[in-house]
């Protein structure tokens, strides 16, 4: 009984990681004023990878810890911490990893994009997205 009761238990956190990421990309979109759902999740996908190259490793960490389970495993998929020396060196450097991890494929405006995910940030986890924004975006609000 006890593996069922496992069993279940893992279904329903799935079950729960999957609304809880469609919820994300609803909001994501909201925050870009979009209605494709399949941009909204490139673009979504693309600002995660971005960052998570750009934030510092343990940032990084924190910020993929407080996903979704299913966003998650996307988040740290082919991620190698420090293997290619991964720096960020500003705005600029994020903006163009976005567009390589959009493949260049989509119309975006970047900083517009980083915006929009602080801002959906800032309502779910607020201490890291006014981290975000400050080393994004210096001196700007």
């Amino acid at each position: 009984m006890k593996n069922k009761e496992q069993c279940m238990t893992l279904m329903q956190l799935l079950d729960n990681s999957v609304i809880e990421a469609n919820e994300w990309v609803a909001d994501f979109m909201t925050e870009l004023q979009i209605n494709e759902i399949r941009l909204a999740r490139k673009l979504l996908s693309g600002t995660l990878h971005a960052l998570r190259d750009c934030l510092p490793y343990v940032e990084a960490e924190k910020l993929g810890a407080r996903l979704p389970l299913v966003m998650r495993e996307h988040f740290f998929r082919g991620w190698c911490p420090g293997s290619n020396g991964l720096t960020c060196a500003g705005p600029e450097e994020f903006c163009r990893r976005l567009r390589r991890y959009c493949n260049c494929q989509i119309p975006l405006e970047e900083e517009l994009t980083l915006r929009a995910f602080c801002r959906m940030l800032e309502r779910r986890f607020r201490h890291m997205a006014a981290r975000i924004s400050a080393a994004f975006f210096p001196g700007k609000k």
